[in-house]
């Protein structure tokens, strides 16, 4: 915000009167001038003081040891005026602490709200919603309707109801019911959902009322698979009785899926209650995975007493995928079994990617024998990005022999990304030697946000060298928040300098800002 008043209440003019000895020119606004003028009648010093508050919050969050301070100079005042005559006064007093409510988080909010200028505010103010929304519900609710994007803003207010739910089912149940009727539904099946954890009862019955007809077979399915894994018999009792069809086969859908994990026998008896040909056979394919996981034999023979063909081949995809994990040669023969020569080769891929976890030199192999060119060079580059892990000159090795430029500059991107871990420098060698501009400018950013953690202002600089504007500014934004988890106080005081447009300052603060909705990360508090 810029205002006319800006300049008297800018953060250096606020900190040198917060810190000031008491014996200074009693001109100087102080905390009190500024508590008092959050109530005044000219709108442009009301905003000016609020945004220079929340601007000397924010800085003392960033600080070390500024929780005295921040109590003593912020908080306290703030609260005294909360309790004032003066309503205007008053309520942004309240809203000022609300926003403190969700620890860093809502200082995040408050500070981005600030500073921030471009699209980069609407996606961190859903993720500041969605972490508000484990301490203050109303106040995520709140944030997140600030949302410009409508489309943002709805998945927002989807997240926020759901997180809501774990603490407070009901609040989290009467909030969504005010919602538009288009989000309505969905939020309503999250808060069900969530709330089944703790009221089964009470999720059934909020599921049970949802009006939208699309929605509400979802919203009970998923109830019934979180009641599933605490009592499966009362779950399916309870769905047998449902009159309607297409509810009763869909909880059906999701009781087995989650039976499956326990008892596959008993997945597959209910999987045969289900009437509907195409749905049965996707329930089978997914208790066929699943039981991939203990006994891949078994899982085989289930896969393949399933009708539907291309149902089946799918199954024993996921199947040999999952079986990769413990024997890549097993896997890689029961992909025989799929007809279809793309989808074969498509099951190969992934056995090769999840092979190359334990074997790189036997998945490399089975890449190289994969017939469809596609699929070669995309399984090819999955193993080269495995390998770039555990060795990063073998990978660059591996992908200088995928003919295909794309999927070799992607197997190069994931080598450098890796390499910064543990030699910057021949890491920025590597990715410029990458081909494809985008994915050069993407490898650079890469490393620049992993450089960031051990120095922020060469990985700055770095990101501020990127050529292509949208991933420049990515990668300053990714830097300035790994630099405020390690560094908070420099980070603060140096990533605007970088800001070459309104664009990037935008996902500078943005960075800065994401940097303290992790607190257990971001150091002092």
């Amino acid at each position: 915000m810029k205002f006319l008043f800006w300049g008297l209440f800018s953060l250096g003019a606020v900190t040198q009167a917060f810190t000031a000895d008491k014996t200074a020119d009693s001109t100087k606004p102080g905390c009190a001038d500024l508590i008092r003028s959050l109530g005044a009648e000219d709108f442009e010093a009301r905003e000016a003081a609020t945004a220079a508050l929340l601007d000397y919050g924010a800085a003392l969050l960033w600080e070390e040891d500024s929780s005295a301070r921040l109590e003593r100079e912020v908080l306290k005042p703030l609260r005294v005026a909360a309790a004032e005559d003066d309503m205007e006064r008053a309520k942004r007093a309240r809203n000022l602490l609300g926003f403190l409510s969700g620890g860093r988080s809502g200082w995040a909010l408050a500070w981005a709200r600030e500073h921030a200028q471009t699209a980069a505010d609407d996606h961190l103010l859903g993720e500041v919603a969605e972490e508000l929304a484990k301490t203050d519900g109303e106040a995520a609710t709140e944030c997140a309707r600030i949302i410009k994007d409508s489309n943002l803003r709805t998945s927002a207010l989807q997240r926020v109801a759901a997180v809501w739910a774990k603490t407070d089912g009901k609040a989290a149940a009467e909030c969504a019911e005010k919602f538009q009727a288009y989000m309505r539904g969905r939020a309503l099946r999250g808060v069900a959902a969530e709330w089944a954890k703790t009221d089964v009862n009470a999720a059934l019955e909020l599921a049970g009322k949802i009006d939208d007809y699309n929605i509400r077979p979802w919203a009970l399915q998923s109830v019934a698979a979180e009641w599933a894994k605490t009592d499966v018999k009362a779950a399916v009792e309870w769905a047998e009785k449902i009159e309607d069809a297409k509810i009763r086969e869909t909880v059906f859908v999701g009781v087995a899926l989650e039976c499956a994990k326990t008892d596959v026998k008993a997945a597959v008896e209910l999987a045969g209650k289900i009437k509907d040909v195409n749905t049965q056979a996707n329930v089978l394919r997914g208790v066929a995975v699943e039981w991939a996981k203990k006994d891949g034999q078994a899982a085989v023979e289930l896969a393949g007493k399933i009708k539907v063909p291309n149902t089946r081949a799918w199954a024993f995809e996921g199947v040999a995928s999952e079986w990769a994990k413990t024997d890549g040669k097993a896997a890689a023969e029961l992909t025989g079994k799929i007809e279809h020569a793309e989808m074969r080769a498509r099951a190969l891929r992934r056995v090769a990617a999840e092979w190359a976890k334990t074997d790189v030199k036997a998945a490399t192999e089975l890449a190289f024998k994969i017939e469809q060119d596609g699929a070669r060079e995309y399984a090819l580059c999955s193993v080269a990005l495995e390998c770039a892990k555990t060795d990063v000159k073998a990978a660059v090795e591996l992908a200088g022999r995928i003919m295909d430029a794309d999927y070799r500059d992607l197997a190069l991107r994931g080598a450098a990304k890796e390499w910064a871990k543990s030699d910057v420098k021949a890491a920025v060698e590597l990715a410029g030697k990458i081909k494809k501009a985008d994915t050069q400018a993407e490898a650079l950013c890469d490393v620049a946000v992993e450089w960031a953690k051990t120095d922020g202002k060469v990985a700055m600089e770095l990101a501020g060298k990127i050529e292509k504007a949208g991933t420049r500014a990515n990668a300053l934004r990714g830097v300035a928040e790994q630099w405020a988890k390690i560094a908070p106080g420099v980070a603060y005081r140096c990533t605007a300098a970088y800001a070459g447009s309104a664009q990037e300052k935008g996902h500078l603060y943005l960075g800065l800002a994401q940097g303290l909705l992790l607190p257990q990360k971001a150091g002092k508090r």
